[in-house]
């Protein structure tokens, strides 16, 4: 599964190399980036706690995204290993 990694924070410290980092509490910019996004890709999305990422799928959903992957809990709860540029 290919899939750009959409990180929902006010901040651009410690991003892996493949991640699109969008400030969710600025509404338009939030909107501007993601409607510029290609509908058709998977995007897999996640924030500190899950809850910025669960509200950002929902409305991506809204606007015609159909493979948009909330990372429930956030990076805080992700076990895997976390790999930054």
């Amino acid at each position: 599964l290919m899939c750009t990694s959409i990180v929902l924070s006010p901040t651009t410290t410690s991003l892996p190399q493949t991640s699109i980092n969008i400030n969710f509490y600025d509404s338009e910019f939030f909107f501007n980036q993601v409607s510029s996004l290609d509908k058709t890709k998977n995007y897999f999305i996640y924030c500190k706690s899950g809850v910025r990422s669960n509200n950002s799928c929902k409305i991506m959903q809204e606007l015609g995204f159909k493979n948009v992957y909330n990372l429930i809990g956030g990076i805080s709860e992700w076990d895997g290993e976390k790999i930054y540029n």
